[in-house]
């Protein structure tokens, strides 16, 4: 087992300076005293000559070492890069991120600064030799005064004694914990999550162990909170400070009910297709992708959304059941929204490539809407089908069409178009009732509804806004949107602000369920779910675009 010492004092040197480091994968051979001699006088009058120095060694254990100038509190680093044999510099690194690029080369053995901040403390090359546990880093010049410190991190040990110094979970009382970060203080050598014990709280079911030292460990299936105790045991090793308890938390979800909310979350970086089911987190995609719009029917699960790099109109319209991708096209499109009426499939969508055309997909099979007229211009219009909606054998879709001159709200029966004469006005979404459509639709940047009944558009509000859902139940009518900068859910015009925890947010669907009105959205970085205007953040990241509740199964 690795003796672990800090390397602390005042590092003066000023021609030669050598660090003997251990390598990043290192078990923890050859370093027993290793940083005795080199931490304690190694550095003794080496600031008084100008151009003498002194070589002190110490062991590395981590992946990378920082060296902080005391008069100009600058930072000179050296990190054992994970995919490579080398070493790699950058100014201000203060822990394991991505290193600055064109601020270092590597040809073998040395590596050529390109730059320091500033002329008279650039120095030439550093030149790395050793073998085994240690390397010796050598070349400095022109330095003040160096106060160097070591950095653990990233070691792996095959044996001996560990500490768990910590373990953290995220969640609150409006959000889901859905990992724990185990922290040691070592990286453990094959440490699995079957070695790690949790107990305390029913049902909580273990994913897959990631990192180290600070390992993440996914968890779910728990429907309840408390305390949670982690016990970590792996033979070969002493763990001290384990078991340890964390508080954990679920919210409080209809036992009666399913609720489903689809849209995306960051994972790796990367936007991706997500679907949440009582607030169980799924991917349905490792790669990027988009959910916009879900629909249940029996035991089946639909999701309409984009597979690819929709954000540069390079991905391709799907459909997921169950979560199964089928691609709907192979030209750059999108699928907005989806309606299951019987045994048959819609999806309302279009492609993206000027100029866009507007299409629904029955059981897979695409239908172009036919495009709108407008006097005075020969030009193809940009035609978009943003949501789609069935009532018996009629067929309802909700867009916008772009002439030369504006944008107008539109809306298609059975393919046929009919066009708002407003201008600057987009239609957002679509919904029969009773013999009735209602729509909701923007107009110069204030949310509307629309019904055909009166053929009247009903103005929500006076401020800057947007109307993107509707939904009716009974009598009642549901809108949901966002009046700047707040989510706003209308019920029969009468407009209702919707509470977040912080920040700007957006309503995006609305779905009733008996007396329960269930609104998705975002705000912040979080995905968000409000039940009867009791907010929940279904995710910490990414956004939610639609919403669709069920008895239980």
């Amino acid at each position: 087992m690795k003796n672990i010492f800090k390397l602390i004092g005042i590092i003066a040197l000023f021609a030669v300076i050598g660090f003997s480091m251990a390598a990043c994968g290192d078990d923890g051979g050859g370093s027993t005293g290793g940083n005795t001699g080199g931490n304690t006088g190694g550095n003794t009058g080496g600031n008084t000559g100008g151009n003498t120095g002194t070589v002190t060694t110490a062991t590395l254990y981590g992946k990378w070492w920082r060296i902080r100038d005391t008069q100009y509190w600058d930072s000179l680093v050296f990190a054992k890069d994970s995919g490579k044999d080398n070493f790699i510099w950058d100014s201000s690194r203060t822990s394991d991120a991505a290193v600055t690029s064109g601020t270092y080369s590597v040809s073998g053995s040395t590596i050529s600064f390109v730059q320091w901040d500033n002329a008279d403390r650039t120095s030439g090359n550093i030149t790395i030799s050793g073998s085994g546990n240690t390397i010796t880093l050598s070349g400095f010049t022109k330095w003040t005064g160096l106060n160097g410190s070591w950095y653990k991190d990233g070691a792996s040990v095959s044996s001996g004694a560990v500490t768990l110094k910590s373990v953290t979970a995220n969640g609150s009382s409006t959000l889901n914990t859905t990992e724990l970060v185990l922290t040691f203080d070592e990286k453990i050598n094959g440490l699995t999550a079957a070695d790690i014990t949790l107990s305390g709280v029913a049902g909580v079911t273990k994913g897959t162990l990631s990192g180290g030292p600070d390992y993440t460990l996914p968890i779910s299936g728990f429907t309840a909170g408390g305390t949670l105790t982690v016990t970590v045991a792996k033979s070969g090793f002493t763990i001290s400070g384990s078991p340890k308890t964390v508080p954990i938390y679920a919210l409080n979800w209809n036992s009666a009910v399913d609720v489903y909310v689809v849209g995306n979350s960051k994972d790796g970086g990367i936007n991706k297709a997500t679907i949440w089911k009582n607030g169980e987190k799924t991917l349905l995609s490792n790669s990027e992708s988009y959910a916009f719009s879900v629909y249940v029917s029996g035991s089946d699960v639909y999701v309409a959304g984009v597979l690819g790099a929709w954000s540069s109109l390079q991905g391709k319209a799907t459909l997921w059941k169950n979560g199964i991708a089928q691609q709907l096209t192979t030209t750059n499109s999108e699928a907005r929204s989806v309606f299951v009426s019987g045994s048959d499939v819609y999806v309302a969508g279009g492609t993206v490539a000027s100029p866009r055309r507007a299409v629904y997909w029955k059981n897979g099979t695409q239908v172009t809407l036919n495009n709108p007229t407008f006097s005075g211009t020969s030009t193809t219009p940009q035609v978009e089908a943003n949501s789609i909606y069935v009532s018996g054998s009629n067929i309802y879709v909700a867009g916008t069409s772009n002439s030369a001159m504006s944008r107008y709200s539109t809306y298609w029966t059975n393919g046929s178009p009919q066009v708002f004469s407003t201008s600057s006005s987009y239609g957002n979404s679509i919904f029969a009732s009773g013999g009735t459509i209602y729509m909701a639709m923007n107009i110069s940047n204030r949310a509307c509804l629309w019904n055909n009944s009166t053929n009247q558009t009903t103005q929500l509000s006076n401020s800057t806004s947007q109307a993107l859902s509707v939904f009716v139940s009974g009598s009642d009518v549901y809108v949901a949107g966002v009046t700047n900068p707040n989510a706003t859910l209308w019920k029969n015009g009468t407009s209702q602000t919707l509470s977040v925890p912080s920040g700007s947010s957006t309503a995006e669907s609305v779905y009733v369920y008996g007396s329960d009105v269930y609104a998705a959205g975002h705000g912040g970085s979080g995905a968000l779910l409000w039940v009867n205007g009791e907010v929940k953040i279904i995710s910490d990241n990414g956004g939610a675009y639609s919403v669709f509740v069920t008895a239980k199964k």
